[in-house]
């Protein structure tokens, strides 16, 4: 290790502050805002071994804000260790916990098993978020079923957001009712992702399940709206029309919808028998496009990778996108999910090819020996995209791969060079 000692002015980052330095990259967690930032290669240099950074004219502006923001404070330490530290393992940056399988709704695309109930214990939810919070791990997701089913829903909630970590929630938003919502509101959860769609109520029934699902989601939407919890509108592109999806999402503008959501249909379990879901998806291509530019400054138009595939490499991978989250599929990358049964699952839709089960052992041990994962990162013996331009970074849908050909080796047939 290098040492050189140098006595200037620098900053010590807040040791409640969920902060990682990468390769090319540092990351750090806004504790009240839980705004995400990445910060590029030269920033990262500034910060040092001890997790104190150097001032900088440069940066100025960015530190200024860090200072507001309670994320470092001045200090005259002197330091001897400038040369960073070797990175550990490789943490997610996101880890889905999809706490019950239970549900209120029947979904045609669903992918949970429907004969058995399990339910996450809040014990060893809390140790895993232990964990998770020394990994530098900066966002939870509460999902799967329907979460708020959970008999410790809340309980989950406070710890992960008492350990400082981000939480957002996934919900049909169905047994949303006032008081349910000011208490999401009182735990600072302050978005959700709500399923939409369609804007026609019987065709969001259908997919849905449910006869009269799409009137209370509408009713319960007010509920969320007079608490001031920003929601994500997703739609899952099953059959529906490119017209219907089209209005789908100016119905989410309709609705104050902070962002809309398009997801790919994902044929497994119940959903691998319909036969009758979209595989041409140009017009919904376009249709993207056009409300991504309408919508500029009003609402976000943003995808899963499912979709964002079938777009183009500029979709993708655009220009200025820091390294670490420039990879197609975050499968066992940048995410990962933990199901009902304690099991790590590459991404919520490796379903039935669990990386490991964390009740025999560590997250971090499955993470990071799991032979299922190593390969998802390391793309060995894949083959079948030869010499693409994109190979080294393409990373498809490798769960849509695994459905259709039993192997996640295969190429996605939903790629935007095979569609285009």
């Amino acid at each position: 290790m290098e040492e050189r000692s140098v006595t200037k002015k620098v900053y010590t980052i807040n040791k409640d502050i969920i902060r990682r330095k990468e390769k090319w990259n540092f990351m750090v967690l806004f504790p009240s805002s839980k705004r995400f930032f990445i910060l590029d290669k030269k920033f990262s240099k500034l910060v040092w071994a001890n997790w104190t950074i150097a001032h900088s004219k440069k940066y100025f502006h960015i530190l200024q804000d860090f200072l507001n923001n309670k994320i470092i404070t001045h200090t005259s330490q002197k330091d001897n260790t400038k040369k960073t530290t070797k990175r550990g393992d490789m943490a997610p940056l996101n880890v889905t916990f999809q706490i019950t399988n239970r549900c209120n709704l029947n979904c045609v695309h669903c992918h949970r098993t429907k004969d058995s109930f399990n339910d996450l214990s809040l014990s060893d939810f809390k140790r895993v978020i232990d964990e998770l919070r020394a990994m530098k791990v900066f966002n939870i997701n509460i999902s799967w079923g329907e979460p708020l089913l959970h008999p410790d829903i809340f309980e989950m909630i406070t710890y992960a957001l008492h350990t400082w970590l981000n939480v957002t929630m996934s919900t049909n938003l169905l047994l949303r009712n006032d008081e349910i919502t000011k208490k999401i509101a009182t735990l600072w959860i302050r978005h959700i992702h709500v399923s939409l769609d369609s804007h026609i109520p019987e065709t969001h029934d259908k997919i849905r399940g449910i006869s009269w699902s799409y009137k209370q989601l509408l009713n319960n939407i007010e509920h969320v709206k007079r608490y001031n919890i920003a929601y994500t509108f997703v739609t899952t592109i099953v059959d529906q029309t490119p017209e219907d999806y089209q209005k789908t999402i100016d119905k989410a503008f309709q609705l104050w919808a902070t962002a809309h959501k398009t997801n790919g249909f994902i044929n497994q379990w119940y959903g691998k028998n319909n036969e009758h879901y979209v595989k041409d998806f140009s017009e919904h291509k376009k249709i993207r496009k056009e409300k991504k530019q309408e919508y500029t400054g009003k609402m976000n138009i943003i995808a899963e990778t499912m979709f964002l595939i079938q777009l183009g490499k500029d979709y993708i991978s655009p220009k200025g996108m820091p390294d670490i989250i420039n990879c197609w599929c975050p499968a066992g990358i940048l995410t990962c999910a933990i199901n009902e049964k304690w099991e790590v699952l590459a991404c919520p839709f490796f379903w039935d090819e669990p990386a490991g089960n964390i009740l025999k052992n560590t997250f971090s041990e499955v993470r990071n020996k799991s032979k299922l994962l190593q390969q998802l990162r390391e793309r060995a013996d894949i083959k079948e995209c030869g010499t693409c331009d994109f190979v080294k970074i393409c990373w498809w849908c490798r769960a849509r791969s695994y459905w259709l050909f039993k192997t996640f080796k295969k190429e996605d047939p939903y790629c935007f060079l095979l569609t285009s």
